[in-house]
């Protein structure tokens, strides 16, 4: 996807939606609604855009192949510098509201996003 197409994407989902989505850019795995599922049981996606345990474990997972900055910008919100030397796109100030929505944003535009 384009980054325009994944930013106007995100911005027209509701937060589970969101959570599913990272659910499954990064850590692979099949979504249905808000649960997902391990060895044939339903498990609830954590919500990874609003609780910044959850949206912890994505950082944990992106720096694994991407450096990772987050920073509060107020009164403009948080934002993300995202970086990997071996991709062309470099996702810079990739901003929300809030820390756990500026990760998730930041890890699909890591994982889908291509220069528009």
């Amino acid at each position: 996807m384009k980054l325009s197409e994944v930013i106007i994407k995100w911005h027209a989902m509701s937060a589970r939606e969101r959570d599913a989505w990272v659910e499954e850019a990064v850590f692979g795995g099949a979504t249905y609604d808000e649960f997902r599922l391990v060895n044939d049981v339903r498990v609830l996606v954590p919500k990874y855009t609003t609780d910044i345990s959850a949206a912890w474990l994505v950082v944990e997972e992106l720096r694994k192949d991407h450096f990772l900055y987050l920073s509060d910008a107020t009164p403009y919100g948080w934002f993300v510098d995202l970086d990997h030397e071996n991709d062309p796109i470099v996702a810079q100030n990739i901003n929300a509201d809030t820390a756990p929505e500026a990760i998730g944003l930041a890890a699909i535009v890591a994982k889908l996003a291509r220069e528009d």
